[in-house]
């Protein structure tokens, strides 16, 4: 007794291989654009928060600021600057100040006052 064979016709061979080596390719795409947004990313590196910009605009070191308001203080108030929403609209100020750009309403306001000494702007 013979095996039965399968016998698929040549086109439909033909195509159904273009379409799994389309879709291999598609997937490979993919992973190597994220491979190269991830290693962009790495390289670029994150911008800092502007939490660290707003002290050095205040006159206020770190170290200062931790001897104030203490470490919990310090690490709510760069909490709170991280998950600010107007966090890019403050860098762009930050950048752009000597143009007049103005600050947007800070929630750390009360406390760079606090740390240093004098009203905050």
């Amino acid at each position: 007794m013979d095996e039965a064979s399968v016998v698929i016709p040549s086109a439909d061979l033909d195509a159904a291989m273009v379409v799994m080596g389309l879709a291999w390719l598609a997937i490979l795409a993919m992973l190597a654009a994220e491979v190269v947004v991830e290693s962009w990313r790495r390289l670029r590196g994150t911008p800092r928060a502007p939490f660290f910009a707003m002290l050095e605009r205040s006159g206020v070191s770190l170290v200062q600021a931790e001897q104030v308001a203490g470490f919990a203080g310090l690490r709510s108030a760069a909490a709170r600057c991280a998950t600010c929403g107007s966090a890019q609209h403050c860098r762009r100020a930050l950048r752009w100040d000597w143009m007049g750009f103005e600050m947007p309403r800070c929630p750390n306001a009360a406390f760079f006052t606090r740390v240093a000494g004098e009203p905050f702007s």
